[in-house]
């Protein structure tokens, strides 16, 4: 008899446990239903049916959980994620969408002698000397953001068009830095009229600083504005170039040494190539620079160490228009 109390209590027990771990995932369920309901709210997503609002539901979860483990690690991580508009696709439908890695030619990876033959074929200079003066000599804070040499972020949008936005980004920080005028150009242009790179198929820096010496600078964003598609037209003759915006010539960093890095940023916004798949991107993040597969801009350091900001152009929460502060780390 007390056995049968014993087993008649120990099954009382469990069905409890079990009754609250069900309730605990009910509550939950019902919280991550109402967190994704604001958060679509947000970002005015809206579904085709029920059968695809579960769907997104689903992937939204998983990427909350995702989000959660990495902000709350102990000890605290150097850099915290969130939501944002991208939180309801898998990792590969993120990729699709803005055309990276296989989705892409951003990660076609460009030999020296690919370098040597563009060099050769533009009357651009191009300055390969290393940025000669010391870690001492470095100043201790540098933000163009601050400065004013670096316009609002801009939303690349589902095109492989990062190289345009690099490139474009850079050249507007040195008007600035010779001028004093801020002026936001156009990457539709450059993106339609540089016949060496492909639009929002990938291209490079590079090649488009050399071919925007040649035409001459480029005209306003409000003039020739951007469209995140391809275009059969450079429709160039319909606009005005800035004064000003004329690439004289350029210096190529030589990889793998933060003290050049932060050498150039101390001189002006910086282009650089990036590796965009060693992490996953969607929901701010930090990255290892190691091969070619995004080109974002540098914009300041800080006490001289491996630290930049970097006006990335897509992967944020454009409501927020927040900048991506990035961790540069010798390898």
């Amino acid at each position: 008899m007390m056995a049968l109390a014993k087993s008649i209590l120990t099954y009382f027990l469990i069905a409890a446990v079990v009754g609250v771990r069900a309730s605990d995932s009910t509550f939950d369920n019902q919280l991550n239903a109402a967190s994704f309901q604001r958060w679509a709210t947000e970002f005015h997503k809206s579904y085709s049916n029920a059968e695809e609002k579960m769907k997104r539901l689903s992937i939204w979860i998983e990427n909350h959980e995702f989000i959660e483990r990495h902000n709350q690690q102990i000890p605290a991580p150097s850099f915290t994620m969130e939501h944002n508009h991208f939180s309801d696709m898998t990792n590969d439908e993120y990729k699709s969408h803005n055309k990276l890695g296989p989705y892409g030619n951003n990660g076609l990876i460009i030999h020296p002698q690919d370098f040597i033959d563009m060099a050769s074929s533009s009357s651009i200079p191009l300055r390969s000397e290393r940025l000669l003066f010391s870690e001492e000599d470095l100043p201790t804070y540098v933000n163009w953001i601050e400065e004013g040499a670096v316009t609002e972020v801009k939303n690349q949008g589902p095109c492989g068009s990062c190289w345009s936005f690099s490139a474009v980004g850079a050249i507007e920080g040195a008007k600035f830095i010779k001028d004093s005028e801020l002026v936001s150009l156009s990457e539709q242009m450059m993106m339609d009229c540089d016949p060496s790179d492909m639009s929002c198929e990938g291209g490079l820096m590079e090649t488009a600083f050399r071919w925007e010496g040649s035409e001459g600078g480029l005209c306003r964003e409000v003039d020739y504005p951007y469209l995140a598609a391809d275009s059969d037209f450079c429709r160039d003759v319909n606009c005005t170039l800035v004064p000003g915006t004329e690439v004289a010539a350029f210096t190529r960093l030589h990889g793998g040494d933060p003290i050049e890095l932060m050498r150039s940023v101390a001189i002006q916004p910086t282009s650089l190539a990036m590796n965009a798949e060693t992490v996953r991107l969607e929901f701010f993040w930090i990255f290892y620079s190691i091969c070619l597969l995004h080109g974002v801009i540098y914009l300041s350091l800080y006490d001289r160490s491996f630290l930049c900001s970097s006006e990335i152009r897509w992967s944020f929460n454009f409501i927020k228009k927040e900048y991506l502060i990035v961790h540069v780390v010798k390898l």
